[in-house]
């Protein structure tokens, strides 16, 4: 049995200058996130939110087992990531019906 893993992704987007020109400093943009501001992944979401209502595990109970891994997350930030998750699933499953049938995705049917 391999316990679960839990790791830190970290990013590095170096700044470059050109001497010459001196008032242009360019740096890679940084990549997509879930949620404006957040640093939780789409992989940390969704365990989440199937943590939630798959396996019925509480925020509270949640918040422990990260405790355990060395993580202190607030329930108030868990359920802002499980209401993203739960955006970011309608939105799909309306993308999905707009393209099967073009009424469903306007409320028609």
């Amino acid at each position: 049995m391999v316990p679960a893993l839990l790791r830190v992704i970290r990013t590095i987007r170096p700044k470059y200058a050109c001497r010459a020109c001196e008032a242009h400093v360019v740096q890679a943009p940084a990549r997509p996130r879930v949620m404006d501001g957040g640093m939780a992944t789409t992989a940390l979401v969704a365990h989440v939110v199937v943590s939630k209502f798959a396996w019925h595990l509480p925020l509270y109970r949640q918040a422990q087992i990260f405790s355990g891994y060395g993580i202190h997350l607030d329930r108030g930030t868990l359920g802002g990531w499980g209401r993203t998750g739960h955006r970011l699933v309608a939105e799909t499953a309306l993308r999905a019906a707009a393209r099967l049938h073009p009424l469903a995705a306007a409320g028609v049917l």
